[in-house]
């Protein structure tokens, strides 16, 4: 056991070492976690899964201008990943290196028009290290994955199939959690971020994406000897720098205060002040958002996890003008598995709704969320963070090998991936949007069967390019076993996205892809799969119209 101690941790502090290597402002940050890890080894549990897969793909496509080609690609791919916990300390490694053999030839099939080899390597790591015990806390996360720089592509393009369009995307963030230790009077929570995003490319082309984000937020709230009055104070601050276009500063300060009535009433005034500075280079001057509102209602709370807030308020634009509106903001805890909340207010741009629905059962799980946001897309792949209901092995392709934790904030462990049922990912630019987003996710399993569904409908409006985007995806995920060493998995993807610019026109792309997959697994640690993939887009622009067909053999080798 020391020996296999020492070969893990070796491969942490080797893996932690050559991520901060590379020019980030956060290396320093970076490097003095990865120094933790190596200390107290003695004093923690490790745990690790290392995998090796192998594979044979066949792709026949065809686009919209009668240009067809078929490629054979040959896949080596080694997966590890580790966990180490200790009393004050934990942290978790999953890497991955994928090597292709490709070999493309096109209409004719007397002529190569490519053979070529190429690598990946992506990973994904996180520490945290408790300081002082329930009172100060420091975390860093980092990633690294090859991703479409357009959601338009989405579908189509991966490490297999017309790889060229990928951006290598790095992230990296390093932040503190402080909170007051046994609050008496008030109690104060501290929070702090600092987030870097580097890509090769970026959705305008070959120019490279380089932004830095900050965030820091604040929470006030009364302390535990405070009965008949009560508060709930927040500020938050975020700065998004990037490379010249759409530096964007947000700054918000949010605030409630109770005084209680009779029974379960209380009389509650909020106020909210909110600012955004847009700065460029590419533009002279600066763009200033603002909007803050006051006002006053009723408050019925006949639990402290059950209150409805109804307030009349009063708003002033930065222009001078005033308007009135009511708002409304609660949370209902239905039951210990059935909870929802929701705001409704307004902002600089007009109403405000939030909503979130949860309900969890053993076999049945359902999230429903909408959320209107003013955000920056730079800050929205900064935070990417892929979340889900079914937790799978890295590197897993159908949902047969993924199975439900026990609850919704599962954190990961040792080769572990959340399915990323949810594909439709953020775009690699610096643009400042307002997004409005519909996302319902139900998972069901029961014995042998299981499915997931996921619907995303967002509606995204550009500040400073004048465009818009509309958003719709929707994922269909069902499973069946046959017995302890067949399974069978097919899986349904389908985006519609809508495009709109200010002068130039608009158009509307659709794409559908649907792959069935046969997995059996030979003894404990060998399995193969057979996989039959089909894809189609339809778009108003002749060369994007596409199709494609792909066949995968598969065979995994699981060392632990």
């Amino acid at each position: 056991m020391a020996v296999k101690t020492q070969v893990i941790t070796a491969i942490i502090t080797e893996v932690m070492t050559n991520v901060v290597k590379r020019d980030f402002s956060l290396n320093k940050n970076l490097l003095c976690i990865s120094a933790l890890l190596a200390l107290p080894v003695a004093a923690g549990e490790i745990d690790y899964s290392a995998n090796l897969n192998t594979s044979y793909v066949n792709v026949s496509s065809e686009t919209g201008v009668s240009n067809s080609r078929s490629s054979d690609t040959f896949s080596v791919s080694p997966n590890l990943g580790v966990t180490y916990t200790a009393k004050r300390l934990s942290a978790a490694v999953n890497a991955s290196h994928r090597y292709l053999d490709r070999h493309i030839s096109n209409s004719n099939p007397d002529a190569i028009v490519n053979s070529n080899q190429s690598n990946y390597t992506s990973y994904n790591f996180n520490a945290n290290a408790m300081a002082i015990e329930h009172v100060l806390s420091f975390n860093v996360r980092g990633a690294q994955s090859y991703r479409s720089t357009d959601v338009l592509d989405t579908l189509v393009t991966d490490e297999i199939f017309n790889s060229q369009q990928l951006a290598k995307t790095q992230r990296s963030s390093a932040g503190f959690v402080f909170t007051l230790p046994n609050p008496d009077y008030f109690a104060l929570s501290l929070s702090g971020n600092v987030a870097e995003v580097d890509s090769d490319r970026s959705v305008s082309g070959n120019t490279p994406l380089n932004s830095t984000n900050t965030n820091y937020s604040a929470v006030l709230r009364q302390g535990d000897e405070i009965n008949r009055v009560s508060w709930d104070i927040s500020a938050n601050y975020s700065d998004s720098d990037g490379t010249g276009r759409n530096d964007v500063i947000s700054e918000t300060v949010d605030g409630r205060f109770y005084v209680g009535l009779i029974n379960d009433f209380r009389l509650v005034t909020t106020g909210r002040q909110e600012k955004n500075e847009f700065k460029s280079q590419q533009v002279e001057g600066t763009r200033v958002l603002e909007y803050n509102s006051y006002g006053a209602g009723l408050s019925w709370a006949p639990h402290p996890s059950r209150y409805i807030d109804v307030t009349y308020n009063v708003s002033n634009k930065q222009e001078g003008e005033q308007d009135k509106f009511i708002g409304m903001r609660f949370n209902w805890q239905f039951s210990s598995r059935t909870s929802a909340s929701g705001n409704l207010s307004r902002r600089f741009f007009g109403t405000s709704k939030e909503l979130t629905v949860e309900h969890n059962m053993r076999k049945l799980r359902t999230s429903i969320s909408y959320q209107e946001d003013f955000t920056t897309y730079s800050r929205l792949v900064a935070g990417d963070t892929v979340f889900g209901i079914f937790v799978c092995p890295s590197g897993a392709e159908d949902l047969s090998l993924c199975y439900q934790p026990d609850s919704l904030d599962y954190e990961l462990g040792a080769g572990e991936q959340f399915n990323a049922f949810d594909f439709t990912l953020p775009e690699l630019s610096e643009e400042a949007i307002l997004r409005k987003t519909l996302m319902i996710n139900t998972g069901y399993e029961f014995r042998r069967i299981r499915a997931n569904l996921t619907i995303r409908d967002t509606q995204t409006d550009f500040v400073e390019s004048n465009r818009t985007q509309s958003t719709f995806s929707t994922n269909l995920s069902l499973s069946m076993r046959f017995g302890r060493r067949s399974s069978v998995s097919w899986s349904n993807n389908y985006s519609q996205v809508a495009r709109d610019v200010e002068g130039v026109g608009s158009d509307d792309d659709k794409t559908w892809t649907s792959s069935l997959n046969y997995r059996y697994q030979v003894t404990q640690r060998f399995s193969t799969r057979i996989g039959l993939q089909f894809t189609e887009r339809d778009s108003p622009v002749l060369s994007r119209d596409f199709s494609s067909t792909r066949f995968t053999i598969n065979a995994q080798y699981r060392f632990k």
